[in-house]
């Protein structure tokens, strides 16, 4: 009971959520830079990863999955791609950080319109391609039970083999590599902020600071993408080495790390919010309530 409750309570906050700063970044005609547009497609791919959390829920509750097999590999499938997308996306607003703080003169044409179309198109590209493999090995498979549960089917031969590649692609892929262009990014990034912090004009330290505000708010995203994402790859590394068996507390873990993993696309809205006055009065005027001070 508690598992399905705290699924569905992340789908709801998740999707409302997202849904709201999607509505809020097309309504409100202001918001036009760089930063906002790869917000946008962030809360894209958040949203749609939420969709695959109801089945995921349904099939913890029900003990087994009652969805046929067509289901299973669209679900499996899309929430790999959506997950690669999320992460990609908050690699690529670190980077849009430090091209807007560091190369802000040097290299203006880096964040124009067409390079970021270009860019977030090669965002949802390069997820599609990334989750090829779980399309191809997601599939129904009968347990001693008797029930269908929606998993990956390793090939009989080498099965443990295929199984610690994947699991290592996966760490690599979806938050070793991200994790690396984040943490370049932001080293960069405030190590230009402290070199240039006394020898800002007076229009240049305002423009600073409203720089710097973004920064704190992307920043906060990366942060909370560490904590919601490394314990769920830890656990899957842990299983790895150490061939867990499928007791009451494994489970249990396994289940919290899930919902850590896909709470993550719930708290973003939730950062803009709260660390972005610029987004607060964005989102007072698309839902037409009046701006307060």
């Amino acid at each position: 009971i508690v598992a399905p409750t705290v699924y569905g309570l992340v789908t709801a906050v998740g999707l409302v959520g997202n849904l709201l700063v999607i509505y809020t970044l097309l309504r409100h005609t202001k918001i036009k830079d760089a930063t906002s547009y790869y917000i946008l497609n962030l809360a894209l791919a958040d949203a749609f990863f939420m969709l695959g959390v109801p089945f995921i829920s349904a099939s913890s509750a029900m003990g087994r999955w009652a969805f046929g097999r067509a289901m299973c590999k669209i679900v499996l499938s899309m929430d790999a791609m959506n997950m690669f997308n999320s992460v990609f996306n908050v690699a690529v607003l670190s980077v849009d950080r430090y091209l807007a703080i560091v190369c802000a003169t040097s290299r203006p044409d880096l964040r124009r319109p067409k390079v970021v179309a270009a860019v977030s198109l090669s965002v949802w590209a390069a997820a599609f391609l990334l989750s090829i493999p779980v399309m191809a090995l997601s599939d129904t498979v009968v347990m001693w039970d008797g029930n269908y549960m929606c998993r990956l089917d390793w090939p009989a031969e080498n099965a443990l083999i295929w199984y610690k590649v994947f699991t290592s692609y996966m760490f690599v892929i979806g938050f070793v590599v991200p994790l690396a262009v984040i943490s370049v990014s932001y080293i960069l990034v405030v190590r230009h902020l402290k070199q240039n912090e006394s020898t800002h004009t007076q229009v240049a330290r305002v423009a600073s600071r409203t720089r710097t505000k973004v920064t704190h708010t992307v920043l906060a995203m990366i942060v909370t993408f560490v904590i919601c994402w490394l314990p769920f790859h830890l656990c899957q590394l842990v299983n790895l080495i150490a061939d867990l068996q499928p007791t009451s507390a494994v489970l249990v873990v396994f289940h919290v790390t899930m919902v850590m993993s896909y709470a993550n696309s719930c708290a973003n809205p939730i950062l803009y919010v709260f660390t972005s006055q610029k987004f607060r009065q964005s989102l007072r005027s698309a839902l037409g309530l009046r701006q307060t001070e």
